[in-house]
């Protein structure tokens, strides 16, 4: 039996493999972001298993403006932190992540958030979402 390994952020390039950092470019926000909207699956589906947590540890930290975790390219990654915010947090989430002080002095290069809240969707631009629907969504419908 062969196993295979791969790394979370070759996982993250499937989710937003057509969205470029021009693209997650916003005037209106100091980093870029980009937002993979999962249509039809729920968090706990298989394929999220080995992802479902990331970003975890960071989402108490951008709220209240302590050391978040960066990656070696700056990026940071949540996926499905509206499972961990009450609906007040998921409407400034963007805000205060760019309010946060490591985003100001530039220590973090790019957002990259897999979601399925509207609340969080809503606060980005259209440039900076992908809807993502896949081939077994009529399971869902």
């Amino acid at each position: 039996m062969a196993i295979t390994v791969t790394r979370g952020d070759k996982v993250f390039d499937l989710y937003f493999k057509d969205i470029s950092r021009e693209d997650m470019v916003n005037k209106f926000r100091s980093v870029p972001f980009a937002c993979a909207v999962i249509k039809n699956l729920p968090p706990r589906d298989e394929q999220f298993e080995y992802i479902r947590d990331m970003g975890l540890g960071n989402i108490a930290a951008v709220f209240e403006a302590k050391k978040i975790s960066v990656g070696k390219n700056g990026d940071i990654h949540f996926v499905f932190p509206e499972r961990w915010m009450s609906v007040q947090e998921q409407q400034a989430f963007a805000d205060r992540i760019c309010q946060h002080p490591q985003v100001k002095k530039g220590e973090v290069k790019g957002i990259f958030i897999i979601t399925s809240s509207p609340l969080i969707i809503g606060n980005m631009h259209r440039e900076q979402v992908r809807v993502l629907e896949f081939p077994d969504k009529q399971l869902y419908a």
